[in-house]
Parts: C-alpha cells; sequence; structure tokens
C-alpha cells in the first residue's frame, strides 16, 4: 500500500531535484527512469542512491533535468489538458459509434 501520486515526488521533479524514491504506490511509474528506485524498507538502498546524487553534481544535474523534462511532458496543465481532451473524444467517438450501430 502507499499513496496513489506522490505528489512530494512530482513536486521535487518539476524542480529539477533528483529523486530517490521507494518502490510504494505510483513512485516508480513516475519516477520511471529518472530517478533511483529503491525497494520499500531497504533503508541500505536508499542512502545509497542518495550518496550517489550527494557525490556527482553531473548526476544531480542529469538527472533533475531528465525529471523536470518528464513533468513538464507528461503531467504540467497544458499536457493534462490534452490527455483528458483526447480521452473524452475518443469516448464521444465511442458513443457516437455505438449509437449509430443501435439505430440500424
Amino acid at each position: 500500500s502507499g499513496e496513489g501520486f506522490p505528489n512530494i515526488v512530482g513536486e521535487a521533479m518539476a524542480t529539477a531535484t533528483p529523486v530517490v524514491g521507494s518502490d510504494v504506490g505510483a513512485t516508480s511509474e513516475l519516477l520511471s527512469d529518472v530517478g533511483i528506485i529503491v525497494s520499500a524498507n531497504d533503508h541500505q538502498a536508499l542512502a545509497d542512491g542518495s550518496l550517489k546524487f550527494i557525490r556527482s553534481t553531473e548526476l544531480r544535474k542529469k538527472f533533475g533535468q531528465r525529471a523536470r523534462q518528464r513533468i513538464c511532458d507528461n503531467f504540467s496543465v497544458e499536457s493534462v489538458g490534452r490527455q483528458t481532451a483526447e480521452v473524452l473524444f475518443m469516448t464521444e467517438d465511442a458513443l457516437n459509434s455505438k449509437s449509430r450501430s443501435n439505430n440500424n
């Protein structure tokens, strides 16, 4: 169990902050390949992942920039609006198609 959409992870990503997160809730899906994902309750892996970012400015920048881009591409107001519109249009098309087949 865990939270569905981890707001704090998304907020960190939006500010280009690299994230080490556990595989709880939707964290793995949200981070994908733009963060470090560790098993829940694996304190050593959490520490090791954190140290990777602490020790490497280049790695922090790379992961931070990629994380921000992922949020902008998939979770910005514009992106979510576009995705919602696509689903609504697909639903409308499906309903219209069903209505036409029921009328025949």
